[in-house]
């Protein structure tokens, strides 16, 4: 019915505001991580590991199944994408693969 429009819409900007705080969160800590250089000491890290492509996606599919069974994909992405992209951008692995492989990780984690 029509009367239940402003409960329903309520409702719906309590959600998105839940939401919207966490990424807000999500990318302040990314900034601060960015600011004081941790994508580069990561990088460093798992270039050390190895330089094949498929140790890295091994690694990183764990991560993210783990990460997604603890916390919400979004700020997952907002998170983790930066830190990994010099890493993924020194090994030569396409990014639409490698955002399949993030995206499709996160949500089996969080199933």
């Amino acid at each position: 019915p029509w009367r239940s429009i402003p409960g329903i819409l309520a409702k719906v900007a309590r959600d998105t505001s839940r939401v919207m705080l966490i990424v807000a969160a999500a990318s302040l800590y990314s900034w601060i991580m960015a600011r004081e250089g941790v994508p580069g000491m990561i990088a460093s890290f798992f270039l050390t590991l190895g330089t094949e492509p498929w140790s890295f996606l091994l690694m990183v599919n764990i991560l993210l199944l783990l990460l997604g069974c603890l916390m919400e994909p979004l700020p997952i992405m907002v998170i983790v994408v930066p830190t990994l992209l010099p890493v993924v951008n020194a090994l030569g692995i396409d990014l639409i693969h490698f955002g399949l492989v993030v995206t499709l990780n996160l949500m089996i984690g969080l199933v």
